[in-house]
């Protein structure tokens, strides 16, 4: 029995679909992680038959930001990324992430390196990536808000989206995370406010992680190993998860979901993490779509 699993949300969306397929190549065949690391792809039923079988749980789940609390009060339209975070609150979610002690949280456009075989989590840790959120504003109400809402704050901004720790840990703070989504649409975004890179309601869910991580009670250990750049040119061999940040360099998911690569030839065994990335969703698309 593994003591690992990966925990992704994917929507029936085609390039959403294809970025599964370039994490799952990385797991299955760009490495030998499998060997180490099962997946929960949690989703709509209708992505079921496009799943592979191997290595893969799959738990068909409803539309979580549907439900009106998770609307935005302004224009009733719902925040959609709030379903990454299903896995910790669906019971049958649930029950196979308890099957395993560890927990990998992920974005589906994410692509595993070899040196995840190395991470190692202590008891009352989570190891996190890092993120871009904490503005000038940011820094100042974040820390306002959890002294209002009586939290314990370690004080630590910009935590990434790729979450690694004990599994009733991650569960914790997933269910946390998604208890704090709902207080920002409610309290801090009731009216349309700011924009990127200011205060701004399209990162709600970095906000309400950065609450339920800095209150946890778990040590934090923020690693540029984790969610590290899809376009960086630097050994693969160094990272645990490349992921795909909002860019024109290569790599690029926007332009691969553009076909602006078209005749760009992929380099199977280049150790530079853009052409890494590159491989494997083109290879996982052509394998698996």
């Amino acid at each position: 029995m593994k003591q690992r699993v990966i925990a992704v949300y994917l929507p029936d969306s085609k390039n959403f679909i294809n970025q599964f397929y370039g994490l799952y190549y990385s797991l299955v065949f760009k490495t030998d992680l499998y060997k180490k690391f099962d997946l929960l792809v949690s989703g709509p039923s209708s992505i079921k038959r496009k799943i592979p079988s191997k290595y893969c749980h799959f738990v068909a789940t409803d539309d979580l930001s549907s439900n009106p609390r998770f609307c935005y009060r302004y224009s009733g339209n719902s925040y959609g990324y709030l379903n990454s975070f299903i896995p910790f609150v669906d019971q049958k979610c649930k029950d196979i992430l308890l099957r395993y002690e560890y927990c990998l949280r992920v974005d589906v456009d994410t692509f595993a390196c070899p040196g995840l075989h190395n991470i190692e989590c202590a008891k009352d840790e989570i190891i996190t990536g890092n993120a871009a959120y904490s503005s000038e504003t940011a820094r100042i109400r974040l820390p306002e808000i959890m002294s209002n809402l009586n939290l314990k704050d370690q004080n630590i901004h910009n935590i990434g989206s790729t979450w690694y720790s004990a599994t009733q840990d991650m569960i914790n703070a997933g269910e946390e995370t998604i208890k704090y989504v709902e207080y920002f649409l409610e309290n801090h975004f009731s009216k349309h406010e700011g924009s990127w890179p200011q205060w701004y309601a399209g990162v709600i869910l970095l906000y309400a992680g950065h609450l339920a991580i800095n209150s946890s009670g778990l040590k934090i250990t923020k690693t540029d190993k984790l969610d590290y750049y899809s376009t960086s040119s630097n050994k693969v061999t160094d990272y645990y998860i490349l992921h795909c940040w909002h860019t024109d360099s290569f790599f690029s998911k926007h332009w691969f979901m553009n076909d602006r690569y078209k005749g760009r030839k992929t380099i199977s065994d280049s150790l530079k993490c853009n052409e890494y990335s590159y491989d494997c969703i083109t290879k996982g698309v052509e394998n698996f779509s």
